[in-house]
């Protein structure tokens, strides 16, 4: 059972918004849903299983929001090792996720661009936010509804220029990415990284990726939820199936 502890919510908010509780719900910051829930009913299972004869691994996360760096290696060896894998993550409506959209992070920087004034020279400038507003168009255009929602979007934006008559010679956007299948993340990334300057004088430098890739809706991940909704039943649980773009 794979779990995450840390939040995407900065130092101080459990100040401003402390846990409570309110009969048969519970509030707090974000983390006390994704994925504080999936936790406590982790630790709850791992009881029942020390009551009863069974037993599993959990494991517990403390870097899931800024990209699993320190406990990749430790999720992929123990879920090579395992013959089921769930993650303890809610949905919203309580459905079991059977797929979910893989997420890329990527930063595309503007440099070689030369810094010039936009009125006495500016045929002797390089303006890197024009590099970065062409790269833009060109990103966006990898959205493809019609492969099943594959989306690239830029969030973030960022120009070097110091003045405003100035011709600005950095700039530097970040890209979410989130595509259903491998072959579309393989699809996507080739063409990031296969943008060239629209410039000479300019160059583009690509940087992150595919921080989590897709997880489709295989025969295996069917035969899993089968068999969880078998037990479901058991408790008077109707339990459904969802394919989610993100954490929800």
């Amino acid at each position: 059972m794979l779990n995450h502890y840390d939040t995407v919510w900065p130092k101080g908010t459990i100040g401003k918004r402390p846990f409570r509780t309110d009969g048969r719900f519970a509030y707090g910051p974000g983390g006390v849903f994704d994925m504080k829930a999936g936790m406590v009913q982790c630790l709850y299972a791992m009881q029942f299983a020390a009551e009863h004869g069974g037993s599993f691994v959990s494991l517990f996360t403390g870097d899931e929001e800024v990209g699993s760096t320190e406990s990749r290696p430790i999720i992929e060896d123990l879920a090579s090792r395992s013959s089921r894998v769930f993650v303890m993550e809610p949905s919203q409506d309580g459905k079991i996720k059977t797929s979910r959209k893989g997420v890329g992070d990527y930063t595309v920087t503007f440099r070689g661009g030369r810094a010039a004034h936009a009125g006495l020279e500016p045929e002797k400038g390089v303006n890197a936010i024009d590099e970065m507003a062409r790269a833009v168009l060109f990103l966006h255009s990898l959205s493809d509804t019609a492969r099943g929602g594959t989306t690239v979007s830029v969030n973030v934006a960022s120009g070097g220029g110091t003045r405003s008559n100035v011709i600005a010679d950095w700039a530097q956007v970040q890209v979410d990415v989130r595509v259903w299948t491998l072959s579309e993340a393989e699809r996507v990334d080739g063409q990031i990284r296969s943008m060239r300057p629209h410039n000479p004088g300019a160059t583009i430098e690509v940087s992150g990726g595919i921080n989590r890739p897709p997880m489709e809706r295989t025969r295996a991940t069917v035969e899993l939820f089968e068999e969880a909704r078998r037990a479901a039943r058991t408790l008077g649980i109707d339990l459904q199936e969802c394919a989610v773009g993100g954490w929800q």
